[in-house]
């Protein structure tokens, strides 16, 4: 389907163009193969050096401008055909590039600071807040190095060996994981303790 803003569209009602042998223009297409079979004479009564019926209809209807500006000044009907099939090819060709744009996996998201779990930056509690923000970014330094003991435990951090990196094509899906994963190991901590106390 063309979008109805294309060059390419069907035109319909009293805006098609109507030739004197009765046929039909009702898109570029349709133009390009009525080019292919008209006669010489036929051509001339539309465009010679005092109008040029196609290319006003091409501007004024069709709305394409670049390809209006193109036909200016051409009188040579196979040079006219050429222009024209030439335009056509151009505007598939980018209509192919869109389809298959949007067909193609967008690339990950990269993660924010935030999404990583960097502290919050202290510049935005005020004064009484401070000692709560404080806290709060000791807490989450305690955790990462309490992870960070836990990763050199299961071998991340051995020596000769380089630490746990996630691929960055799929990152987030790994952040999400570790996130899960921390969540249910501190829950069933958290049970733990508080069925023991």
């Amino acid at each position: 389907m063309v979008h109805t803003r294309s060059p390419l569209r069907e035109i319909n009602g009293d805006k098609r163009f109507f030739l004197p042998d009765g046929r039909i223009i009702q898109s570029l297409e349709g133009l390009r193969d009525s080019l292919e079979t008209m006669a010489p004479e036929a051509f001339s009564a539309q465009v010679n050096a005092d109008h040029d019926n196609f290319r006003n209809w091409i501007h004024e209807v069709v709305k394409d401008e670049e390809l209006a500006r193109k036909l200016e000044g051409v009188h040579d009907r196979d040079k006219y055909h050429s222009i024209i099939k030439d335009r056509i090819t151009e505007i598939h060709h980018r209509v192919d590039a869109e389809k298959l744009a949007k067909m193609a996996p967008s690339a990950p998201k990269q993660p924010d600071q935030q999404e990583l779990g960097e502290p919050p930056p202290i510049g935005f509690a005020d004064s009484e807040d401070e000692s709560l923000v404080e806290d709060v970014v000791s807490d989450q330094s305690s955790a990462r190095e309490l992870l960070n003991e836990i990763k050199t435990e299961k071998g991340h951090n051995l020596p000769g060996k380089a630490p746990f990196e996630c691929p960055k094509e799929v990152m987030v899906k790994c952040k999400v994981r570790e996130f899960i994963y921390g969540l249910v190991t501190g829950l069933v901590i958290g049970f733990l303790l508080f069925r023991v106390l």
